[in-house]
């Protein structure tokens, strides 16, 4: 019917018009879609076979219209759609009609496919693509065990086939039912598990033949008419985009991708099948699992001495009493069958064990979300929590699939056994669970999971490139992926920065440590606090110390360490500083944020998080002594005093006069530096009137600051006196919120 395939379009069109935001047009469409339906219920008689199924594309239809502007699609559900606009999701109108089947592919369409990469084929091989005629199947599967690869270098899905071929008498699946219609047509549909969901992929009737005697697409030795495996064969080409000069997957990524079955890869460790292969064995011949092996990299003469083929993948058909295995191999050259069983006693050169395990589980709740790439801080990185909310160990499963995207891409999932199911914001904040697993460059990554009662994990998806993925929770009760969020519900905006040559102060036992970046905290209401400070180098030794400070001096850089005022002191570390900060009392508080070492250059970020809505204020501090600045560096040569002249113009002038000791050359001192009592004084030059007095002496490693307002205009004295004569140099800094200048 050709209305049918046309109300498919319509249809599939309103949900991708739905799933970008566009309502209205997605409602058009819906409505296109009922119009068809409507003409067609018109024209047929009710005891007419296809009335039926108009009945239930109808009650699904205005279903669906019903909910349209309601916008009640999850985020995930969007991007499924979104996502792979050439292979729409599998629509499933009722529990017998879904959007692969023949009813919706039109009687005698001319479909020629319009992918151009189905096209290509093995270099320096001369290939004609011709249409073949489908003979009606059905679901006896006979002659399927007959089938192999040959001149395709595509091993893996053809063992896949096999695989699937050989369990069909234990389990349910049917590689028949991936493909429709059952017959001669122009256009062929199949369904695949691929890009977060079950999508259906169109493909033309024509198959490659090579100008030898050879096939380049999946046979039957025993029945060469038999064709509609190489349209199942051709439409996964298709889906990887290599066309016909396929370079090559796995057995598990494959399997996974015409079963939905899970996939494991099993690494082979000491040349010997994991401990827990007998179980595995077991439930292969249950119908739970299915198995295959890949061989490693194989010299030719060793490949021929062991009848093996340099990686290459392998059904496993039997096992012997002696503990051998039977593999079945999937390629054939000229149908020559001498080769298609190879048994094996040791396997030094098998590298990987392939499961593929029945989906059991009574749950799955998934997620589809974008990773931007390699993340500069591992907090950037896409990550979710998974909560066991009953009183006993669930086993849980996490399958992450990172979307089909033609890029070689590094992909890893981290499990950590977080707090309430935080983000984790660096790797050895908690325990991580798995982290024996390694990253991988394949699209599919398990991870199982025992999870505590009332526990709570994090998921944490690293990748070295871009891409959309999809992440899968299987469980036996309802267990939710939520995005993870920081230890408290509210957040500022990262604060990023810089240490430099002017603020990069070193710790506090050096006098430059109150030139760090500094910042303001005003808490308006009790509440925990979250602060995470982040070097871009993991090197970097970094760390941050909060002090009570006073409204007064909220916006005043640091002056002096002041321990009694100190709420932490943490020891440094590589990379980060983290800390939890619980009921934090209202009030002023000052952040500074330090390397270990002086003159270190490198960016930061401050993360803070807290528990009460609107309860944290953060600031930076700007850190120099005012709007105007002078600095002068004066010998003691043996003298115990020196004068600085100075004349301000302007009225009601605030000024700030910062006075260091130095031992040599270097911009710092060390806490166990010689210091010499230090103070200093103002006086009116003219009358020699004091403006501001200090008798007491100060060692401060950090110096002396000295603040005074003047009233008048007019010239001053700086009168700096140290407690005995030495030598050394004094640092003199000036700060003034109105223009001054240096007399002498």
């Amino acid at each position: 019917m050709n209305d049918l395939s046309q109300y498919l379009y319509f249809i599939e069109q309103s949900h991708l018009n739905q799933s970008a935001g566009r309502i209205e047009a997605s409602k058009k469409d819906a409505i296109a879609a009922i119009k068809i339906l409507n003409t067609l219920a018109k024209t047929l008689a009710k005891e007419d076979k296809c009335y039926n199924i108009v009945q239930q594309l109808s009650r699904y239809t205005l279903a669906y219209y019903d909910q349209i502007d309601k916008d009640g699609l999850s985020l995930s559900t969007k991007m499924e759609w979104l996502g792979s606009k050439s292979y729409m999701p599998l629509i499933s109108f009722s529990s017998s009609l879904n959007s692969a089947d023949s009813k919706f592919i039109a009687i005698n369409e001319m479909y020629i496919d319009p992918d151009s990469n189905l096209e290509q084929v093995p270099d320096r091989l001369s290939v004609g693509f011709k249409n073949v005629t489908i003979q009606p199947f059905g679901s006896t599967s006979h002659d399927l065990t007959d089938l192999y690869q040959d001149l395709l270098a595509n091993c893996s899905f053809v063992s896949s086939v096999l695989s699937i071929v050989d369990s069909q008498a234990k389990t349910s699946l049917k590689l028949q039912d991936l493909i429709s219609p059952h017959g001669p047509s122009n256009k062929y549909k199949i369904v695949f598990n691929f890009n977060g969901a079950r999508r259906v992929v169109c493909v033309d009737s024509r198959l490659p033949f090579p100008n030898v005697d050879r096939s380049l697409f999946l046979s039957s030795f025993s029945d060469h008419s038999l064709y509609w495996p190489a349209m199942v064969e051709k439409a996964f080409l298709k889906v990887m985009g290599e066309g016909y000069a396929f370079s090559g997957s796995n057995m598990a990524m494959d399997t996974y991708l015409l079963s939905g079955w899970i996939p494991e890869i099993i690494r082979i460790r000491n040349n010997m099948l994991p401990p827990q292969f007998e179980t595995l064995w077991k439930l292969l011949q249950e119908g739970e699992v299915l198995l295959g092996v890949g061989t490693g990299k194989l010299s030719n003469e060793l490949a021929k001495q062991l009848n093996l083929i340099s990686h290459h993948d392998y059904t496993m058909v039997s096992m012997n009493s002696d503990g051998s295995i039977v593999l079945k191999n999937p390629w054939i050259e000229r149908e020559n069958i001498n080769t298609r069983f190879i048994t094996i006693d040791e396997f030094t050169h098998v590298k990987s064990l392939y499961v593929n395990w029945k989906n059991n589980f009574r749950m799955c709740s998934k997620v589809t979300f974008i990773h931007r790439g390699s993340s500069k801080y591992f907090f950037e990185n896409p990550q979710y929590s998974i909560t066991n909310k009953s009183d006993e160990i669930q086993d849980v499963w996490l399958l992450l699939e990172r979307h089909l995207s033609g890029e070689d891409i590094s992909i890893r999932l981290g499990v950590y056994k977080s707090e309430n199911g935080d983000r984790v914001l660096i790797p050895n904040q908690f325990e991580f669970i798995n982290a024996s697993d390694r990253d991988t460059n394949n699209r599919l990554y398990l991870v199982k999971l025992k999870i505590e009662p009332r526990k709570s994990y994090t998921a944490v998806v690293t990748s070295s490139s871009g891409c959309t993925f999809t992440l899968s929770c299987l469980s036996n009760i309802n267990t939710d992926i939520v995005k993870a969020r920081f230890a408290n519900p509210n957040s500022l905006p990262v604060q990023e920065d810089e240490w430099d040559i002017t603020n990069s102060g070193g710790n506090w036992s050096f006098s430059s440590f109150i030139n760090n970046p500094q910042y303001s905290i005003e808490i308006t209401a009790e509440s925990n606090l979250q602060l995470a400070l982040f070097s871009n180098s993991p090197k970097t030794v970094v760390n941050f110390h909060l002090f009570h400070s006073e409204k007064g001096s909220i916006n005043i850089p640091l002056r002096t360490f002041d321990k009694k005022k100190l709420l932490l002191h943490e020891n440094y570390n590589e990379g980060y500083q983290i800390y939890h900060f619980r009921n934090l009392q209202p009030g002023y508080y000052k952040l500074v944020l330090s390397t270990f070492d002086v003159g270190v250059r490198d960016g930061y970020q401050l993360l803070a998080n807290f528990s009460e809505v609107s309860s944290v204020k953060i600031s930076k501090i700007w850190n120099h002594l005012g709007l105007f600045t002078e600095k002068r560096q004066i010998e003691w040569s043996n003298s115990n005093r020196f004068k600085l002249h100075f004349s301000v113009d302007n009225f009601k002038s605030k000024m700030t006069f910062h006075i260091q000791h130095r031992n040599g050359a270097n911009e710092y001192e060390s806490s166990s530096s010689y210091r010499p009592g230090i103070r200093a004084s103002i006086f009116h030059a003219r009358t020699q009137a004091p403006i501001q007095i200090n008798e007491n002496w100060s060692e401060s490693l950090y110096g002396v600051f000295v603040d005074c307002f003047l009233e008048w205009p007019g010239e001053f004295i700086l009168l700096v006196e140290r407690f005995e004569q030495g030598p050394g140099r004094c640092t003199v800094e000036i700060g003034s919120s109105t223009k001054f200048s240096l007399t002498t």
